[in-house]
């Protein structure tokens, strides 16, 4: 005959559970040290605007291949917001026409030139260095005269 199946209770944990509970509790610490910087709210707005930038950038170049004509972007401060007006000469395809973008209104828009101008081949005029920041942090965009490449740098 054979004895019958008991069921012991187990007491304790086991180690893989012990190593889970720190793994856990390691990275809620380090979770809430970064939020306790207080600068992760202004490096994420950094990030966005330095973003933001060069994606106007990149679309501007990218406008004046595409239609075959010049296109222009200067930067304006409009109170404080920072804005990008963005013209486009007539060529082949269309007529001239401009619009305005706007950054952000807690960054400030740095560097020279202020205005920057693509051939119909996509390459900039000038060497174009443009940084962004705010509290201190500083993203950079910058575009190189004759290189179709725009390059960021963040905080």
């Amino acid at each position: 005959m054979l004895p019958a199946f008991t069921t012991r209770s187990k007491s304790g944990i086991t180690l893989f559970e012990v190593i889970i509970v720190i793994g856990l509790l390691a990275a809620s610490a380090a979770a809430t040290l970064i939020m306790l910087d207080g600068r992760w709210r202004d490096r994420r707005l950094v990030v966005a605007a330095t973003n933001d930038l060069a994606n106007y950038l990149q679309t501007a170049r990218n406008t004046a291949v595409s239609n075959r004509a010049a296109v222009s972007v200067q930067r304006s401060q409009a109170g404080t917001t920072e804005k990008l007006l963005i013209t486009e000469d007539a060529g082949p395809f269309r007529g001239s026409r401009s619009w305005v973008v706007e950054i952000s209104d807690v960054v400030d828009l740095l560097g020279n030139p202020t205005t920057i101008q693509f051939s119909s081949a996509g390459k900039p005029d000038k060497k174009v260095k443009w940084k962004v920041r705010h509290s201190g942090l500083t993203g950079t965009v910058t575009m190189l005269r004759g290189w179709n490449q725009v390059m960021r740098k963040y905080p």
